[in-house]
């Protein structure tokens, strides 16, 4: 059997002082019994005493004992252990596993939608596993308990998020997300915040937020920030606690606009969308003399903006592409469908080198089969997505794909747009 990879087990495991803080934040007495639902090699359990792990990797189990021999782990699937202990705790801690719907799936995750659900905390199917994990840790609290993890900063936009905070406005008397600038993991492009939730057992109609630049070792949540209505929250802010990251001159101007009775959202009048992902790139687009070379059928050739730099100022056009093929940059996308024979050109490409090579790339061995690239559409107007540029939309006049890197956008039938 092959190995999990770090990425695909959502294992990256907590800088040293963030997990000491996070520890001084729950841990108020001694004799307090803590919980790290995902203890991982056990660098949280090390930090107090009187602690329990959970966790599901025998090899983590092993490192875990080693490094805290007084704390007690189980190796265990940690919703099935929940859903049957009668254990309870004075403060929960740690860094749950941020594992994104497509590999959060199967029995296992069919458990925990089912605990969270019978918990009063409904996730849908496009949950990540790291707000379950919470729900089901914060279950497992005494009355007046607490609890600090490392999250996601999904949890400030994402929709899967909104029933976790909801579940804990409604359990807890305090609940501070703690958004932070700087980035605790450089390997990993996912940003992380923190949560902290005191007073198991009560509930809140705010929610405290706070801005960090940068992460410094404190005992206690930060006492700056501010104090955002759940009401607000819910009617104004479509449940995101994203934008009160903005300057408080802008967040006004901001919520002006949005309460605005004349303002349309922009998804009223279009589907948006970040364009497709191969997985790997430089495999998946050819050039016009490596088609020509392979005998590729044309048919599964589609022209593609490779990334937003690529974007001519207002319009693109069959003579854009044209251009493009002439300079034969690798704008072409194999694009095969899901459900036919694989010419033999084609299978003859998958089995090269760099084929075999490609089928090991993550998102590849995601997708079944691994060769067939998801979510290729053609949109009205394209914009890149990269910081600094100037590019606002790009009318497609033509057929071209767009892939990730650019924000594409297919208009309703009813959206009137500005004619050039």
């Amino acid at each position: 059997m092959r190995r999990r990879s770090q990425k695909e087990a959502g294992a990256y495991y907590t800088p040293d002082q963030v997990v000491a803080s996070l520890i001084q934040w729950v841990v108020q007495h001694a004799q307090d019994r803590m919980l790290d639902p995902s203890c991982g090699d056990g660098r949280f359990i090390a930090g107090h005493r009187c602690s329990v792990g959970i966790e599901q990797n025998g090899e983590a189990v092993r490192q875990a004992i080693t490094r805290a021999p007084w704390a007690r782990v189980y190796e265990d699937d940690f919703f099935t252990w929940a859903s049957t202990t009668s254990e309870r705790f004075e403060c929960a801690a740690g860094n749950p596993p941020f594992i994104r719907y497509q590999s959060f799936k199967g029995e296992a995750r069919d458990r925990a939608l089912r605990l969270c659900s019978n918990l009063g905390a409904p996730f849908s199917g496009l949950t990540s596993s790291w707000a379950p994990f919470l729900v089901a840790a914060a279950s497992l609290l005494l009355p007046g308990g607490r609890m600090a993890f490392v999250v996601p900063a999904e949890i400030g936009h994402a929709p899967y998020a909104a029933p976790l905070l909801e579940y804990l406005v409604t359990q807890f008397a305090i609940v501070h997300v703690v958004a932070v600038r700087d980035k605790f993991f450089p390997e990993l492009s996912e940003d992380c915040w923190l949560l902290y939730a005191e007073g198991f057992g009560a509930h809140t109609a705010e929610i405290r937020f706070s801005v960090l630049d940068t992460f410094v070792p404190m005992s206690t949540p930060p006492q700056q920030g501010i104090k955002v209505s759940v009401h607000e929250w819910r009617e104004a802010w479509n449940r995101r606690l994203r934008p009160f990251i903005m300057p408080a001159a802008a967040l006004e101007l901001y919520r002006e606009a949005v309460l605005h009775p004349q303002t349309r959202r922009f998804g009223e009048i279009a589907s948006i969308g970040i364009g497709y992902v191969t997985g790997a790139n430089d495999f998946f687009h050819l050039r016009p003399s490596e088609a020509v070379l392979w005998g590729m059928p044309e048919a599964l050739l589609h022209p593609t903006v490779r990334n937003g730099r690529a974007l001519p100022p207002r319009r693109l056009t069959a003579t854009t592409v044209e251009m493009w093929c002439r300079n034969d940059d690798p704008v072409l996308l194999l694009r095969l469908p899901k459900h036919a024979d694989v010419p033999a050109p084609v299978r003859k490409y998958l089995e090269t080198e760099d084929g075999q090579r490609a089928r090991e790339a993550y998102k590849c061995r995601m997708r079944e089969p691994w060769y067939v690239v998801p979510d290729v559409q053609v949109p009205d107007f394209s914009s890149p997505t990269c910081p600094g540029s100037s590019q606002t939309w790009c009318a497609t006049r033509l057929a071209a794909r767009v892939q990730t890197r650019c924000i594409a956008c297919a208009c309703a039938t009813t959206a009137r747009w500005p004619v050039w």
